[in-house]
Parts: C-alpha cells; structure tokens; sequence
C-alpha cells in the first residue's frame, strides 16, 4: 500500500518504521493552543505564536533560555516539558486527522484491488465484478479562534495570546507585568485620543471617563491578581486561606486599601510616589463613584474626600491628568516585578 495521504504526515525512518508528525490546529495569526498541565489553574488556555529568528541571549529574571525545551503557564507560573500543554482537543483533532488519512488510504486501495479483479474476470462465462466505495467523509477541519490579548515578550520577543492578563512570558518564563500593562495604557491612549477629536462635547466627556474608569479598572485587577498569586506561593494553610480571604470584594478599589493589603506581603506599595503623584491617585479613585453612581455629578462626599469641584456640576477631568493617572498605575504595577521574589525569579 501507497499510503500516499498518511505519508503527507510523516517520514519513512532508516529502520523502515514510518515516523508520524501531524501538525497542531492553528489561529489565523498562526499561534497554537496550550493548556496548562495544572489542573487548578484557571482560565488555563494561552496561545503560543512566533519568536524572532535571532534566538535572544538568557537575561536575568528569565526561567529558561529563549526558545530552550519547556514552558511557563502566564497565569499560574507551572513550569513543564513540551510534551505536557497539549490540549485535548488538539489531540483529538491529531487523531483525527490520521483516521481520516488512514481511512482514504484504505478505500484507494481497496477501489485498486478491485479495478484488478475486474479486469482478471471481464469476458468469463459469468458477470463477476468487484465494486469499492471511496471515502466520502471530508477532511477534518479545527478553527481556533485568536485570544483577544495578543502581546510580545519585552526580553525573548517571544509572540502570545492570553484571557486579558498574565503574568508571565510562556516562552522565557519571565514576569511580563509591565508588558500587560503598557498594552492596557495603549488602549486607553486611544480613547483619549478619540475623547480630544469628538466634536461632541458629551460624548467626549463620556469617553473620557471611560478611558479614568478603565485605569482604576486595569490596575485593581493586577494588583489583586499578583496579590492572590504570591499569597498562593508563598503561603499554606489557614494563614493563606486567611489572607486569600483579604483580598476578596472590594479590598484593592482604593490605593490606600491596596496598600494595606500589600504590607501582609512585606511590599510598600507606595513607596516610590511623589506627594503629587499619590494625591492624583486619590482623586481618580473617589472620582470612580461620582461616574459611576452620580453620572458625573459632584456631591458633598466628593468635594469633602477631595477638595476638587462644586455640588451639583460635572466633576472635573482633564485628558492631561487621565494619561498621567494611567502612568502612575503603570509604574505600580511594572514594581511589583522587583519586590516579589515569587515573581521576579532571580
């Protein structure tokens, strides 16, 4: 037998065993599904893309080498070999595609065997012939869809796909926090931008509490995120269960309570913040309820918490101050890279 479709998925050794290699189903950009071996871990699925033809020197706060045998989970932090983040879907599909060739194969032989016999038999005294149905079933197809974050690696240039945040890069195994974070402070670049171009005032304004509400958004996220990692690293029993506890609700909205929290991991979360800078952290954050529950009305709570604005008129924000607002967070976030051994590896 030919097995001229199975052959297209493999090679024939120099023992004379034929060797099977079917490819993984890919997304449009070309990236592979990778599910963490960690049954705990939560979403689990990440996406694995190109890396640059130059394979980078291994810096500090790497894993691994670039491109080296292994894998890092981005959400989680599990370390394990290739073989161990295949998804089982994937694999279901790999089987599935070598059924199907094996299956075309089979019918093409036997629809030759019987051309064979047809002929041997024409012209006898009796009508004798073989017929053989080929293989109707189409190929098998998988469509995998692209994650909606899609980021390359600042230290291995390794591509990636993940559920919004991770923590680090799949491939060199380093924290990726700044990296997560500047794709945040990107989008929210671009809705300033469209905030100043609107010629609606309104829908200006609108945009641009968006734009406020999406930092005080993005950086509770990551801070109660890297919390509950650490605390899940470093912590067992009912101390951990104690502070995992901590961080649930509300716990991380104001960067006060955020740093409160943080001193059970030893961390100043404040300490690098000028007095300007921490002021224009606390003014963004109270300015969270008068948006999101006053329509961007100032009451007597606001102007008592934060000497800004008059009763009864649009609270005041001013593009300038959001961009800076979204870089202050920025740089919150990125530190948490240097005073989290958990995260940063070294």
């Amino acid at each position: 037998m030919d097995w001229d479709e199975l052959r297209q998925f493999g090679k024939m050794g120099p023992d004379g065993t034929f060797e099977l290699s079917v490819p993984l189903p890919t997304t449009p950009t070309g990236k592979v599904r990778r599910c963490c071996p960690n049954p705990d871990c939560r979403p689990g699925l990440s996406l694995l893309g190109d890396a640059p033809e130059t394979i980078p020197d291994q810096l500090p706060g790497m894993r691994r080498g670039p491109q080296s045998a292994g894998m890092t989970c981005p959400y989680c932090g599990t370390d394990a070999e290739d073989d161990d983040w295949l998804c089982p879907d994937d694999l279901e599909h790999v089987l599935d595609q070598v059924g199907w060739a094996a299956e075309r194969d089979t019918a093409t032989e036997l629809q030759s065997m019987a051309q064979d016999f047809n002929r041997k038999v024409s012209g006898g005294l009796f009508g004798i012939s073989m017929e053989v149905e080929g293989s109707s079933r189409s190929r098998p197809r998988a469509w995998i869809e692209d994650l909606l974050r899609e980021l390359v690696c600042d230290r291995c240039g390794r591509e990636y796909g993940v559920y919004a945040i991770g923590l680090f890069c799949p491939d060199c195994g380093a924290a990726n926090l700044a990296v997560h974070f500047s794709r945040e402070v990107e989008l929210i670049d671009r809705q300033l931008d469209l905030a100043e171009d609107v010629e609606d005032r309104e829908m200006g304004w609108r945009l641009l509490g968006n734009a406020h509400e999406d930092v005080l958004t993005a950086l509770e996220t990551y801070l109660k995120v890297v919390y509950r990692f650490v605390v899940d690293q470093r912590y067992k029993g009912e101390e951990r269960e104690r502070l995992l506890k901590r961080s649930e609700g509300n716990a991380f909205q104001s960067q006060d309570r955020a740093a409160e929290r943080y001193l059970d991991l030893g961390v100043e979360l404040l300490r690098d913040l000028a007095e300007d800078e921490r002021r224009l952290l606390d003014v963004y954050v109270h300015t969270r309820h008068v948006i999101g529950h006053n329509l961007g009305l100032v009451d007597q709570r606001f102007t008592e918490q934060t000497e800004r604005g008059q009763e009864g008129k649009t609270v005041p924000l001013v593009v300038g101050d959001v961009r800076r607002f979204a870089g202050v967070a920025g740089r919150l976030v990125s530190g948490l890279e240097e005073v989290t051994p958990e995260l940063a590896q070294r």
